[in-house]
């Protein structure tokens, strides 16, 4: 019997807790104060279901919930001040609009939001679903990574939870050791309403070099409503395709003295110009691989 206790609690333990996400839900009934609408304590106008609800130990109760005529503004009051974890990690979903309580102004010594333009419209006896809610995070990966020079890399943005309505998501291209030619395009992913992950696809460019090269995408500015999730950015090899010439091969080219020649395009180039510097191989290397030849130029200063 105690054994069986003993690893009924080791299970217990074990099991990972659930993230909260919502902290308040509740009904409201509108009611009418001339010149705006909704639930008013102080007023006695409108109602709703359930005003209280605990964060972080502290009960906190909704005194005000308010839109006023044009439908513009929403002001939400509490009974405290609005702590900053929950301002800065939450939203209030009201109907179908989720209103991220990082983007409201407070007022009234912290203790009431203010939306404007929120684009609501309530009539008189009209009853809105209310919930205070986490705002969903949005995070990056990629595959395959390293990817190989000529291939394309799949870039998928994956939220915590779906939303009710289709969402873009911007994202930045950086070079790192790559450069910019070496690798494709790819500004935004777009995830559809009620999907969690959406794609894109980025080229990784053929190119000459013999090194493999990295870039990095991140999340660019989000739009309201998403949170930066982790990873927000991932970092991409091009794995590259050209072979390096082996000790075999380099051993070769030292014995055979004079194995290069050197040519350019004009021995006279005008300041300001340029001029194409040729290395050739009087023999083919076979197999093909990669040579990388240093150059040694006089009187530095004079050209780059």
């Amino acid at each position: 019997m105690l054994a069986l206790l003993l690893g009924a609690l080791s299970l217990f333990a074990a099991a990972p807790a659930m993230a909260q996400t919502t902290v308040w839900s509740a009904t409201l009934t509108v009611g009418n104060g001339n010149t705006w609408r909704g639930f008013w304590t102080f007023a006695a106008i409108g109602q709703i279901s359930d005003a209280d609800f605990e964060y972080g130990g502290v009960t906190y109760t909704i005194e005000r919930f308010s839109l006023d005529n044009s439908g513009r503004t929403l002001r939400v009051g509490l009974n405290k001040a609005v702590p900053a974890a929950l301002k800065s990690a939450f939203g209030m979903q009201t109907g179908s609009l989720l209103l991220p309580l990082a983007d409201a102004t407070l007022t009234s010594s912290d203790m009431q939001l203010n939306w404007s333009n929120t684009g609501l419209n309530w009539s008189v006896g009209d009853t809105v679903s209310l919930s205070l809610v986490t705002i969903p995070s949005v995070s990056l990966s990629a595959t395959p990574n390293p990817v190989d020079e000529g291939s394309s890399v799949m870039v998928t943005a994956t939220l915590s939870r779906a939303l009710s309505s289709a969402v873009t998501i911007p994202l930045t291209l950086t070079a790192n050791t790559a450069e910019t030619g070496d690798y494709g395009t790819l500004s935004s992913i777009r995830i559809n309403a009620g999907s969690t992950t959406a794609t894109g696809m980025i080229s990784a460019n053929q190119d000459t070099d013999g090194d493999d090269e990295t870039f990095t995408v991140a999340l660019g500015t989000l739009p309201s409503g998403v949170t930066a999730g982790s990873p927000s950015s991932v970092q991409i090899r091009i794995r590259d395709d050209e072979t390096p010439c082996s000790r075999a091969q380099l051993g070769q080219l030292k014995r055979n003295f004079g194995a290069f020649r050197f040519g350019s395009s004009s021995n006279v180039v005008n300041e300001g110009g340029s001029v194409t510097v040729e290395a050739t191989l009087r023999e083919a290397l076979d197999p093909p691989c990669v040579l990388s030849i240093p150059l040694k130029v006089r009187e530095p200063g004079l050209y780059q």
